[in-house]
């Protein structure tokens, strides 16, 4: 069996600052929800606000993701029964 590793993507994590939030909130209302932002409802931002924020995080998610999976970490799994 031949074993394939996908490509390295090359990618520039999204701004921090106001502008580029701002801005990816509004591109997530428009390209993700398909929304126009003049008639957007208070829900439609939350959702929109929700992509932008998911997109500055995943990157950072994905590394650890990547370390786990080479074995240089250990993980610890909990589980609560609450009732």
């Amino acid at each position: 069996m031949i074993s394939v590793s996908p490509p390295a993507l090359e990618h520039h994590g999204p701004g921090a600052d106001r502008a580029s939030v701002r801005n990816a909130v509004a591109h997530r209302l428009v390209f993700s929800l398909g929304k126009d932002p003049a008639t957007a409802t208070p829900r439609d931002w939350f959702h929109a606000t929700a992509l932008a924020v998911r997109d500055r995080l995943i990157e950072r998610w994905m590394d650890g993701m990547r370390t786990a999976q080479q074995g240089s970490t250990k993980r610890v799994y909990y589980l609560s029964m609450e009732f």
